[in-house]
């Protein structure tokens, strides 16, 4: 060989080295790998659900990830060290790609979770592997959590909208697997999570043809018409279901047949059932607007059957917290999360918190008793507002009524005196100053956010409320005989004063009665 090839195959070799060095392919043994991932290229596993991790401990001051997008341009969110108040997100651009994660760390061992944040799509991205620093290495994986939890969803459970801070609410980029309350919820109960989730599908009938009974087997996210690689269940095994569905169903099904859609809700969770023998399967509904209608009934009725016929191990626990037809955001998927956390805590399961829980509002007797012969204001501490009268009038269903308004807490004028009259356990609440309209009424009139005043020879029980306290110290207002979703006294953002369901324990229901001085 002479002195010119020579030099050019030294300088080969070494231009080579230099561009493998600190590169860890995908295959390497001491990446850690969650969710339901195809392997058919170990060196360039396909990633298409929303939800599955690749996690591994390296050494060394920074890192990238080399990813190749297959078309839809997907959206990850990366945590070092477990902060996620620092998620790094990594919007890919289509083909091969190498994107800086992190630089600048002190020179030891850190800890990377990547977490697919986006919606399964018509493609998927491989994850090709990590870059590190010159001479760093990866180390043993983390330990994998011992509880295995899966959940079955629509956009709820995938998390569209959950970011609202990165875009609309059906966007990409608002759209955040990484802190939907399923991903919450198993970090609350270190587990190990699978999200078999899309946006728009339903259990009996989808925006799109498929629906999750056909879809829910699937290797990939990418099998939009219920077809391609079947799963292998045996591969991973589930202590903890989730099944939360039916917000699209309610919306895209006309004249619903109640036994019809019980039993093929029974038919679903019986599939779970087969591949998971001794799961505790868990019947959800929520957050937005079906969790509050029929659809819930029929999910607890389902569970109920399934209980009746033998299979004990199948519950149903329905959200308390509504968005209607708004998906929940990031503080509603944490609220969602408190709940549910708190719901399997029930289930008898060998389960130790990962961090303290937030404490669940419930209501709890109160010590409270007004005297009838004092003022009191009425503050929603929470909000800084205070319920006060002098709203506008409101004309529905041949009432003409005064509606109230929430004004700041340091209001002190007669508008926002209150008094209340006994009867029997319950009270009166009126305006102290009295007038010809001056009794609070909670009445099936959504104009008026179903509260109004009213005279005070109106003394059915639509004006009869009961004072119970809350866990938190604070209480809430309950009119027990108002009409379905008018029970609770509440408050919102811009001062709208109204009612609304009697399971709600939000802070906008959370108040303080206090003596006027």
């Amino acid at each position: 060989m002479n002195k010119t090839k020579w030099l050019s195959v030294v300088l080969l070799t070494f231009w080579a080295s230099a561009v493998m060095a600190g590169f860890i392919p995908a295959d390497d043994k001491n990446l850690q790998y969650t969710g339901r991932i195809d392997f058919s290229d170990k060196k360039a596993p396909l990633i298409s659900w929303a939800g599955p991790c690749v996690r591994a401990n390296f050494t060394g001051t920074s890192l990238k990830v080399k990813m190749d997008d297959k078309g839809n341009k997907h959206v990850f969110g990366v945590i070092i060290d477990g902060n996620y108040d620092a998620v790094k997100v990594i919007a890919c651009n289509e083909g091969e790609g190498v994107y800086d994660v992190v630089s600048g760390l002190e020179d030891k061992t850190h800890e990377v979770l990547i977490h697919k944040r986006t919606d399964g799509g018509a493609n998927p991205t491989a994850f090709l592997g990590f870059e590190l620093d010159d001479g760093a290495s990866l180390k043993d994986p983390p330990p994998r959590p011992g509880l295995r939890m899966e959940i079955y969803g629509d956009s709820i459970s995938t998390g569209l909208g959950c970011d609202r801070k990165s875009g609309g609410e059906h966007s990409k980029e608002a759209t955040d697997n990484v802190f939907a309350y399923g991903s919450r919820t198993a970090r609350n109960l270190n587990a190990e999570l699978h999200c078999i989730s899309k946006s728009g599908i339903g259990l009996v009938k989808s925006w799109w043809p498929t629906i999750m009974p056909q879809y829910y087997d699937r290797l990939s996210a990418c099998s939009l018409n219920g077809s391609g690689d079947v799963w292998d269940f045996s591969k991973w095994t589930a202590d903890l279901v989730v099944i939360n569905l039916f917000q699209n169903d309610s919306w895209t099904i006309k004249g619903a047949k109640k036994d019809e859609i019980i039993g093929k809700y029974k038919d679903f969770v019986k599939k779970i059932r087969g591949h998971y023998p001794k799961a505790k399967i868990v019947c959800t509904l929520g957050s937005m607007s079906a969790n509050k209608n029929q659809w819930a009934q029929w999910v607890k009725e389902a569970a109920k059957q399934l209980n009746d016929e033998g299979d004990k191990e199948v519950y149903s626990y329905i959200f308390k917290i509504g968005t209607g037809n708004r998906h929940p955001n990031n503080g509603d998927h944490a609220k969602m999360a408190t709940e549910l956390t708190s719901f399997i805590m029930t289930l008898g399961m060998d389960i130790t918190l990962t961090t303290p829980m937030p404490e669940m509002v419930t209501e709890v007797a109160s010590n409270f008793t007004p005297d009838p012969e004092k003022k009191y204001y009425i503050d929603f501490p929470d909000m800084g507002l205070r319920l006060a009268g002098g709203g506008e009038q409101v004309s529905q269903h041949g009432y003409t009524v005064t509606t109230l308004k929430g004004v700041k807490s340091s209001e002190t004028g007669a508008s926002a005196q209150w008094k209340f009259v006994a009867n029997g356990d319950k009270w009166h609440i009126q305006l102290a100053e009295g007038g010809g309209e001056c009794r609070l009424w909670t009445a099936n009139l959504p104009k008026a956010n179903g509260l109004a005043l009213t005279d005070t020879s109106k003394a059915g029980g639509w004006t009869q409320f009961k004072i119970t306290g809350a866990s938190n110290g604070k209480t809430f207002l309950t009119a027990p005989a108002g009409p379905e979703k008018f029970k609770r006294l509440s408050i919102g953002e811009g001062g709208k004063a109204g009612m609304v369901n009697d399971d709600n324990t939000e802070s906008q229901c959370q108040l303080v009665i206090t003596e006027v001085k």
